[in-house]
């Protein structure tokens, strides 16, 4: 579709009658024409504002192409933001990057608006809370005193999913009130905090009953934990590939993942490759797209091979 656009944008500079010619929806594009239009007007046109408000009221990034001067009419330029949802604003005269109501219009909006702020504004709380309950992520254009306040943070956090942490500063990655809200969106964030709260049992067994897949980002002592790795497979049976040699070479854990998924056996020790048992369990389950992790010598077993088969069709019975 860009490339749509880009190659319209070229034949329109050669030839205006190429706007006829062009497909409903790139007549329609408002971008392309009225960025055009605006480039296209006598010199008169473009320093007409009654005329530039019209472009912006139709297409507030049309802003881009006004003229300077216009570009530092206030009222203007908040219908741009307004109208743009927050994105003209980066199209703004520097003074008015610097003019809080201009820029809380536009965060109101899009939060991301926040980067094309003054740097005074991005020290700004009260704006900067409104950009955070926006778009969690416009934490990352936060000043660094505001990435640090907890507020700001959970604001952010619970706003974006938990995904504002990777911008939130050291010491509110090392919170627990704030890694337990982050962590309560989105369990995979737990790699996004301290080595501390990484160890932490308790925080680490919630995240990995919600997703067993952020055993992953739990401390080597805890993927060494069989309760902690259990409760992940029991979670995500794929979670086995992050689990220490303690608990891939447990029995018990191991057949809580094959249980679910055949496949998992591939994470298992040595040992339980070798085991006709496990894996008649595993090939019974994942039919026999498991065969290739089991050892070699059970491969050619005729229990194994008709069981794998009977798990195959069993699949795609369930499938089709």
């Amino acid at each position: 579709i860009e490339e749509c656009r880009t190659a319209f944008r070229r034949a329109i500079l050669v030839n205006r009658n190429a706007i006829k010619q062009a497909e409903a929806s790139l007549q329609r594009d408002q971008e392309v024409i009225f960025g055009w239009a605006v480039d296209h007007v006598s010199e008169m046109r473009k320093g007409d504002r009654d005329f530039i408000m019209t472009v912006v009221e139709s297409n507030g990034e049309a802003l881009e192409w006004a003229p300077e001067e216009l570009r530092c009419d206030r009222d203007l330029v908040l219908v741009a933001v307004v109208q743009s949802d927050g994105w003209a604003l980066q199209f703004a005269a520097e003074e008015l990057k610097r003019d809080r109501e201009v820029v809380m219009a536009a965060v109101r909006h899009n939060g991301f608006a926040l980067e094309h702020a003054s740097e005074e504004l991005r020290r700004d709380r009260e704006l900067v809370l409104a950009a955070v309950r926006a778009n969690g992520e416009a934490l990352e254009f936060a000043s660094d005193s505001l990435r640090a306040d907890a507020e700001v943070v959970l604001a952010a956090v619970q706003r974006s999913g938990g995904w504002a942490l990777q911008a939130a500063a050291e010491e509110m990655r090392a919170d627990r009130t704030v890694a337990s809200a982050a962590l309560r969106e989105n369990s995979l964030v737990l790699g996004l905090l301290s080595p501390e709260l990484r160890a932490d049992r308790p925080l680490v067994l919630d995240a990995v009953r919600a997703n067993g897949l952020a055993l992953e980002h739990a401390s080597a002592e805890l993927r060494e934990d069989p309760d902690v790795v259990a409760t992940a497979v029991r979670s995500n049976p794929q979670a086995l590939r992050f689990a220490g040699e303690g608990p891939r070479s447990k029995r018990e854990v191991v057949e809580l993942a094959i249980a679910k998924d055949g496949g998992a056996l591939q994470y298992a020790a040595p040992a339980f490759k070798a085991d006709r048992a496990m894996v008649l369990q595993a090939v019974s389950e994942g039919g026999s797209g498991v065969l290739e992790y089991a050892a070699e010598s059970l491969r050619s077993d005729l229990r194994v091979l008709k069981t794998a088969a009977e798990g195959s069709a069993r699949k795609a019975s369930q499938e089709g």
